[in-house]
């Protein structure tokens, strides 16, 4: 943006962006903590579900990100790869587990329970329903329509009326993965040819994996599991659940690494513009980390 309309313009659409991934890294390693919370409730440092516990250990992860980030990108390419073939792998079985259908596939649709905490602290059990592809026009006519005002038990405390808007702005941090190489265009070798090529395939991939889950999971489930299931995604999955849990934190994480790798740079490409003097101590030459924009 700065070549193309300018430093001035570029340094104020880059600021928002810089913002914007400094918030989604702890929006992620958030993500994470909740994931990790449900796979191992018992090694949590507070209680679950008390917000200080997500606090604390959000912070733990944080200080982590901080190291390896801080030791080059070399690193967070590496670990990148790994989570990369990590979330590859529990994106197929959840794609399994929608085709495969329920442990009792058949007509009738398979029962399952899930534990509930009402706002007031009062736990109880919650029987919910699906049925796999075999009855998946049934199950794809019951979803169709909106249905914003519907009650839902997953999060009682959650009493926000929601819209389409709303929804927009719930669901947008989910799709703002896609500028990663964009916002790492210092380390690209060829940034003119290598961003619209990996943007475009980034936005396809994404859009396909997306829009196929919310079709499918439109016909696999009833509106009440949809709801009432905080984690369906982990309910549908084969062969176990804690596949997806796991997933979601290998996700989360390196989603979050990403962010601050693209905050830093950011922030440093922003200052040896010089457009803001002030900024002006968290430039650094080229091929060198900006650990000062980390701080």
């Amino acid at each position: 943006i700065s070549r193309s309309l300018g430093p001035a313009l570029g340094a104020g659409v880059g600021l928002c962006f810089y913002m914007a991934n400094s918030i989604g890294a702890a929006m992620y390693l958030m993500g994470t903590v909740e994931a990790w919370e449900i796979a191992m409730p018992n090694a949590q440092i507070f209680e679950v579900g008390n917000i200080n516990n997500i606090r604390v250990t959000a912070l733990i992860l944080l200080a982590v990100c901080l190291v390896v980030v801080g030791g080059g990108i070399k690193y967070v390419v590496r670990l990148g790869t790994v989570f990369l073939f990590i979330v590859l792998f529990v994106i197929l079985c959840m794609y399994l587990g929608c085709f495969i259908g329920p442990d009792h596939p058949g007509t009738q649709p398979s029962s399952y329970t899930v534990d509930i905490v009402s706002d007031s602290g009062a736990e109880s059990t919650l029987t919910l329903t699906w049925g796999g592809l075999a009855r998946a026009a049934e199950y794809f006519s019951q979803n169709w329509g909106p249905a914003w005002d519907e009650p839902q038990l997953a999060y009682p405390a959650d009493t926000t009326t929601y819209s389409f808007i709303s929804m927009m702005g719930l669901w947008f941090p989910a799709n703002t993965g896609i500028m990663a190489g964009s916002n790492r265009s210092a380390d690209l070798k060829n940034p003119s040819r290598d961003i619209p090529r990996g943007t475009l395939c980034a936005q396809l991939v994404t859009s396909f994996l997306y829009l196929s889950f919310i079709v499918i999971y439109g016909c696999v489930a009833p509106r009440a599991s949809l709801l009432n299931d905080k984690f369906f995604a982990s309910t549908a999955a084969w062969p176990l659940k804690e596949i997806v849990i796991y997933g979601v934190m290998a996700s989360t994480i390196g989603a979050g690494l990403t962010s601050l790798v693209s905050g830093t740079r950011l922030l440093s490409a922003i200052a040896t513009d010089k457009t803001l003097p002030i900024l002006k101590v968290f430039a650094v030459p080229p091929g060198q980390e900006p650990r000062l924009a980390l701080a």
